[in-house]
């Protein structure tokens, strides 16, 4: 009986570890070149470094990122990368900007 007992605690542990882990949210938005018009860029890296996950924008420069539903400090380190346009690094309160613009390299 206690070992049962023994199986089922360590079975809820686990289980409840893999669901706190498993908190995210799917949060949306769509990247702009600005070269003379505004563009939607495609193919932009966006990344959480504190997180080691990203995603890249498509032909119309829209993204659908999963998201952490609680940040540390409820601050979210964002970066928005793609060759020759200037990075965008955000730290925002944990929710992502709908509309970012990049600039070219000068």
């Amino acid at each position: 009986m206690m070992e049962k007992r023994k199986i089922l605690l360590l079975t809820v542990l686990i289980l409840t570890a893999f669901g706190a882990s498993a908190q995210r949210r799917e949060m949306t938005g769509q990247v702009y070149f600005l070269d003379g018009e505004k563009s939607p860029a495609s193919f932009v890296t966006i990344y959480l470094p504190d997180y080691n996950h990203g995603c890249i924008t498509d032909e119309e420069g829209a993204y659908v990122l999963s998201v952490p539903v609680s940040a540390p400090g409820g601050k979210l380190k964002v970066e928005y990368a793609c060759i020759g346009y200037e990075s965008v690094t955000l730290l925002t309160d944990g929710a992502l900007p709908d509309t970012v613009y990049m600039k070219p390299l000068q």
